[in-house]
């Protein structure tokens, strides 16, 4: 989170979870991505997920509608680089139960990676997803009603000053919080901390 707020994108976690926070775009974002007919979402307070790699993502809950009726709870990643190296789009890691693999709880966990990638003409995706990879890699393509939806969000958000306010506010906290990691780690006698400021 060391962009300046004119400066971020789709790709930058701060902006993601609020176009997904937009429940009309949330909804339908999420639908194809997962694949499921969803009833509601919900995107907590404070839900940006950060890795120890540096990797971030946000933590939405989805409750699924029709016979499942279940809550999945996703953590959404989109990645400059293919950290996995498989060449996948879409990386998509769901828990099971080790004793029975086709018992589905009655809640779920989903990590999804989504990641920027080429010939994206011969993969298996949902149509709108793989139109929402070519956004990503040209925000000048917006070549759906959701991809238009989700280009005039993310303008909406960069034009709001309370949004750049609480980015701003984001980032001096985490610029704060590195600064005491610092500081704990030269006090404990390391000479070449691997903290980044």
């Amino acid at each position: 989170m060391n962009r300046k707020f004119d400066q971020l994108t789709i790709m930058d976690a701060f902006i993601m979870e609020k176009v997904l926070g937009n429940v009309k775009i949330g909804r339908r974002f999420m639908k194809h991505l997962i694949g499921k007919r969803i009833h509601h979402i919900v995107c907590p307070k404070n839900n940006i997920v950060k890795q120890k790699d540096g990797t971030t993502g946000v933590f939405v809950e989805i409750y699924i509608s029709g016979k499942e009726k279940r809550v999945i709870n996703v953590t959404l990643y989109l990645c400059r680089e293919d950290k996995f190296g498989r060449g996948c789009p879409v990386y998509c890691f769901e828990e099971i139960c080790k004793e029975a693999p086709d018992l589905k709880p009655i809640e779920s966990a989903q990590q999804i990676y989504i990641v920027p990638a080429d010939n994206l003409e011969d993969k298996q995706l949902d149509e709108e997803i793989k139109a929402f990879l070519y956004y990503i890699k040209n925000p000048k393509d917006k070549r759906t009603n959701l991809i238009k939806m989700i280009d005039d969000e993310v303008r909406r958000i960069k034009m709001n000053k309370l949004f750049k306010k609480e980015y701003e506010e984001l980032q001096r906290e985490e610029t704060e919080k590195q600064q005491r990691i610092y500081a704990e780690i030269c006090k404990r006698g390391k000479k070449t901390p691997s903290v980044v400021i």
